[in-house]
């Protein structure tokens, strides 16, 4: 699905504005259509008493057109002005045609105490107070509104975005409404998948306000979601003439002495989401704890330096497999020991096949990003936002201030594919001018291992013939995917990274 900012929603209304929709028929048509969607969610017989709660301006408008619609449906509806009344002429119209219906109409500034009882003890709040025009703090006495509607135990649903966000932005700065449910025309906006500022958007539900197609030509759109179809179609079915050949050779450079999970995690990883032949290249000190762990990789131990890392020493023998290579992993838990980095810089060198930099791969990366003037294979770089903040020389507030604007700067400035994971992972790509962002996943993958299983995924998937981005989207999507499965099944404390891997191969028939 696209996802707009502000600018364009603009552009589209002016758009539906010349193709013969005139603004008061177009906030019927969105009020109307968000009442629809609330009496579905939240039906009458169980939500009987609704305060809807306008600001002056045109989000406010759409309130008075939903406490109109909800009044007729029977819900018992009371209308809270924040900014006394309405300022446009659309939202001005829609509150005069409340003047002759059952609704009860306050003023909190000139009836707080009642204002507050009722916001209080209804059992629906619809925040129409802002919308997507705003921007900047809000005032102190709006502070104190929200905090008292977000205080009630009533269910919050924010018509279009969540009063006190700024739906271009994914930090959150001000005094804001938390909804359980948001209710948005047109299309998403972009604060409502980028973390922190989604965490405010609980569901978030899309209603059509009859806008023809021809309002969304030329809309330069730079993001979209993931989406499950799109996902699907990467994947060809297989021959039943084919061999192990013909579903490519992972190369896996993982783990230490300290980390042979991380090589163990991305390896299994790789054979339970199809790859052809998955070799494991680690150091032999970690062999004891490697060995037992893996069964169908081949197994590559290299000499170790003195703390159990890769060691250059190792590197004559790991060099005839990187040129039979169809894809590399390099980084999950290796350490940052200087040979180490020799080691990793060396790999870089030789590969011709596509190259993912996992991890600490990622941090010996941002130690020395020149190395990457003297690398041909095509790279796929997968960093969190500490690991991406070491990259782009800042820190990871701004990282996460800025998500999108950032993992476009990786891009440029590594000209790689990039995965900039974290809630809502972002994969970027120097062939593409949009960015996808993950919709998927919980609070449970949030945990060592799972981005391990996530790079041998990837790995996998540019084996067997996908292109660096559909082998990131596809990673991306189907491992949070098998995580919200795993914690369906379990929980969300009990959700491991070996968890997801045991629901890959099942999962997968989805996608064949």
């Amino acid at each position: 699905m696209k996802i707009f900012s502000k600018a364009q929603i603009r552009e589209i209304e002016k758009k539906g504005f010349s193709e013969g929709i005139p603004p008061l028929r177009m906030m019927e048509n969105a009020g109307a259509a968000t009442a629809k969607c609330i009496r579905e969610s939240f039906p009458e017989s169980e939500y009987k008493y609704v305060a809807v709660v306008c600001g002056k301006g045109n989000n406010g408008g759409d309130g008075f057109v939903i406490a109109r619609k909800l009044n007729e449906s029977g819900y018992k509806v009371a209308v809270i002005l924040t900014h006394g009344k309405p300022v446009s002429d659309e939202s001005s119209e829609m509150f005069m045609r409340l003047r002759d219906l059952p609704v009860t109409v306050l003023d909190m500034n000139e009836d707080t105490e009642r204002s507050a009882k009722i916001i209080s003890g209804v059992d629906l709040l619809v925040d129409a107070v802002f919308g997507i025009g705003f921007s900047g703090q809000v005032d102190k006495n709006t502070a104190l509104i929200f905090k008292l509607m977000n205080s009630s135990k009533a269910k919050m649903i924010s018509v279009d975005i969540p009063s006190g966000i700024d739906s271009d932005n994914a930090y959150v700065d001000t005094e804001c409404i938390k909804a359980d449910m948001t209710i948005t025309p047109i299309g998403l906006k972009r604060a409502q998948v980028l973390y922190p500022a989604a965490e405010f958007s609980g569901k978030v539900k899309f209603v059509n306000i009859g806008l023809p197609s021809v309002c969304f030509d030329g809309i330069n759109e730079e993001m979209y979601t993931l989406e499950k179809e799109e996902i699907a179609s990467f994947f060809k079915p297989r021959k039943p003439d084919s061999n192990k050949g013909d579903y490519g050779k992972v190369l896996i450079f993982a783990g230490s002495y300290e980390m042979p999970g991380a090589a163990v995690l991305a390896a299994n990883a790789a054979v339970n989401s199809g790859a052809g032949l998955v070799t494991l290249a680690f150091p032999d000190k970690a062999y004891s704890a490697v060995a037992p762990k893996v069964t169908e990789p081949v197994l590559l131990p290299l000499k170790s330096n003195e703390n159990g890392r890769f060691s250059m020493s190792g590197f004559g023998k790991a060099k005839e497999k990187i040129e039979k290579a169809s894809v590399i992993l390099i980084g999950c838990g290796i350490g940052q020991d200087f040979d180490t980095k020799e080691f990793f810089k060396s790999v870089l060198r030789e590969a011709k096949c596509p190259v993912i930099i996992d991890a600490d791969g990622i941090n010996i990366l941002s130690s020395d990003i020149d190395i990457l003037r003297e690398v041909s294979a095509p790279i796929v770089i997968t960093p969190h936002p500490g690991e991406a903040a070491r990259l782009l020389e800042t820190d990871v507030l701004f990282v996460q201030s800025s998500r999108l604007e950032n993992a476009k700067k990786l891009c440029e400035k590594t000209k790689a594919t990039v995965v900039l994971k974290g809630s809502g992972t972002l994969v970027a790509s120097e062939n593409e001018d949009a960015v996808f962002i993950n919709t998927l996943g919980n609070a449970g993958m949030a945990t060592g291992g799972s981005g391990d299983v996530l790079a041998g995924l990837m790995a996998s998937f540019i084996a067997q013939g996908l292109t660096r981005a559909q082998a990131a989207k596809s990673a991306v999507y189907i491992h949070a995917l098998a995580g919200d499965g795993v914690s369906e099944k379990y929980s969300l404390m009990g959700t491991t990274p070996t968890k997801i891997i045991d629901l890959l191969p099942a999962l997968l028939k989805q996608f064949e």
